[in-house]
């Protein structure tokens, strides 16, 4: 959570009487990093309101998005990433956020994984311990 615009006008305020970042840390609990940057912004815009973060629109539009998928029911991650310029796991949050799934279901088993497992354990050296 944010400090209050008080809170960094007082602390400010406090280094403005003489003391140092050291002391304004052990006396009023604030690390002196976070006091910097807040002595920088001052600097830099004139005020103590945070910055409200400066975000992209997004690589993968929802209709666009929504429509590719409908064209191209069978695509992978990949290939939507490579369509829309974006990365794997971009493409995967975008799908989420449009509230598309997109889990494939596999075609096994625990129980078949397990069959199919056994004659592959009796073919290990006996030097390797059996798997629990």
């Amino acid at each position: 959570m944010a400090y209050s615009k008080d809170t960094r006008e007082l602390v400010l305020a406090y280094l403005s009487q003489g003391h140092t970042y050291e002391e304004a840390r052990k006396e009023l609990g604030v690390g002196t990093t976070t006091i910097k940057s807040w002595k920088r912004l001052l600097n830099e815009t004139g005020s103590l309101e945070t910055r409200r973060k400066q975000r992209r629109s997004s690589k993968y539009p929802c209709q666009e998005l929504s429509a590719y998928i409908k064209a191209n029911p069978d695509a992978t991650l990949e290939e939507i990433a490579t369509h829309f310029g974006g990365s794997i796991s971009g493409a995967h949050d975008a799908l989420g956020r449009n509230g598309i799934t997109y889990k494939k279901k596999s075609h096994s088993t625990l129980s078949e994984t397990k069959k199919n497992a056994r004659p592959l354990m009796q073919n290990l050296p006996k030097s390797h311990p059996e798997p629990i």
